[in-house]
């Protein structure tokens, strides 16, 4: 037995309010299948692959592609089936026409196009997704990675206003204040230079993000947001982490890394920073309470980097350049040592200045004894 439903804009993290439709996976009058992609949204962090509840027809689209629609808004009227699901059709089959379940094969539209590209049978892989559904994730990894599809200029227009008007409300709403300070590396780049001739592979941003962990973890009292007016203590340590895509600035979530060593914290970045890249985000990958974000602009030549903080969170961390320099040695004579110049922007609701310097001293601390970070952090010493 069918019944008529409103599907409605999710709500995909904390402080999403608003996303912009980017497109339709299902066309009106077309059959899906429970968990199908209806419609891919796009909000200022990721774009989300929005699943059906149950098996249906869409029957009604009530948004197109480029508008901006606010958590809870409706996106179309769809009819869907009682308990037991039915089997999609395609507009290309007749309704009545039998299906079997071994013809029915639960993708993502990236999935299908990586598949593709790369002549993979869907068929062979098994699914990490609901239903089994197959992910881009799910895929060999000899399969090439997709080029990525930049959004049509109207969705683009529509996703830069809505990232405009939340840093617009983040600088207005948010009292910043900023602290800057320079922090010797001299001794982590040695490091990372005898791991790379051990065939393991460090990055500065996998040290910055292990050392703002630490830092995190070490003080619970600067790990800290404002929310509904007051402050909020969230149960775990979580990061925001700045990339650049074809699309534009993300800055997904590094989940629950208070515990994480180095190494972990490193795959998991990377790995946020792949799907970044070739715009398989998901709504877990936007989600959770970071309370600070890291924003490594060093390979853009620049010295200071002063950042907005992210909607939602309490502080940012720009990260410049690194630079040689000479500063004087224990006896007074120019050494030549590198150093990194680091902008942390504090909610002044959440920290004072001392607490702010409490947690970008914590921070610098950490990148000034790398050798620390290679531990567990219970082992650190």
């Amino acid at each position: 037995m069918a019944a008529g439903l409103v599907f409605r804009m999710p709500k995909l993290g904390l402080t999403m309010e608003e996303a912009v439709v980017t497109g339709w996976q299902v066309e009106e009058g077309d059959r899906f299948a429970a968990g199908q992609t209806l419609v891919v949204v796009e909000t200022d962090k990721i774009a989300s692959e929005i699943e059906a509840p149950r098996a249906g027809i869409l029957r009604r689209k009530l948004a197109r592609p480029g508008e901006t629609k606010a958590v809870g808004d409706p996106l179309a009227e769809l009819e869907v089936d009682g308990a037991h699901d039915t089997p999609p059709t395609s507009r290309a089959q007749p309704t009545s026409a039998p299906r079997s379940a071994s013809d029915r094969i639960l993708a993502t539209p990236l999935a299908r196009r990586l598949a593709q590209d790369a002549a993979i049978d869907l068929r062979t892989i098994a699914g990490s997704g609901p239903r089994g559904r197959i992910r881009a994730r799910d895929l060999p990894t000899t399969a090439p990675a997709p080029t990525p599809e930049l959004p049509s200029d109207g969705v683009a227009q529509a996703r830069q206003r809505v990232v405009a008007q939340r840093m617009v409300a983040a600088k207005r709403d948010i009292p910043h204040f900023y602290l800057a300070s320079e922090v010797d590396v001299t001794a982590l780049e040695s490091l990372r230079a005898q791991l790379k001739a051990e065939g393991r592979r460090l990055t500065l941003t996998h040290f910055l993000l292990a050392s703002i962990a630490r830092a995190l973890r070490g003080q619970p009292a600067v790990n800290r947001l404002w929310r509904d007016d007051s402050i909020h203590q969230p149960a775990s340590v979580e990061i925001g982490l700045a990339i650049d895509t074809p699309a534009g600035l993300v800055a997904p979530t590094l989940r629950d890394v208070g515990d994480a060593d180095i190494w972990t914290i490193a795959r998991r970045a990377d790995a946020l920073t792949d799907r970044a890249r070739v715009g398989s985000l998901t709504a877990a990958d936007a989600g959770g309470s970071p309370t600070m974000t890291l924003s490594n602009a060093g390979m853009h030549d620049v010295t200071w980097m002063t950042s907005i903080i992210p909607p939602g969170q309490s502080a940012i961390l720009g990260v410049g350049t690194t630079r040689s320099i000479f500063r004087p040695d224990a006896a007074g004579r120019p050494e030549l040592r590198r150093e990194l110049g680091l902008v942390l922007s504090c909610d002044h609701r959440v920290f004072d200045g001392v607490a702010g310097l409490a947690l970008l001293n914590g921070i610098r601390a950490h990148l000034l004894r790398p050798l620390g970070l290679l531990l567990t952090p219970s082992s650190e010493g």
